[in-house]
């Protein structure tokens, strides 16, 4: 079975903290969602075509775990 990266972007009003997502998906999302780390990150990475650079993610995520 192939592992894929998923990303996702949340809006909040303020700055939340890891164990504050963390706790949100437990608490909204099943099993299979739950988050195996969190990045911040103040920009995503992009492409020559302006659009988000999944290798330049998956890299980054790489390096974290």
């Amino acid at each position: 079975m192939e592992f894929k990266d998923y990303y996702k972007i949340l809006g909040v009003e303020r700055n939340a903290t890891e164990d504050e997502i963390k706790r949100y998906a437990l608490d909204n999302a099943p099993a299979y969602q739950h988050p195996r780390g969190i990045v911040f990150m103040t920009e995503l990475p992009l492409a020559s075509t302006n659009k988000v650079d999944r290798n330049a993610l998956a890299a980054i995520a790489r390096e974290r775990w």
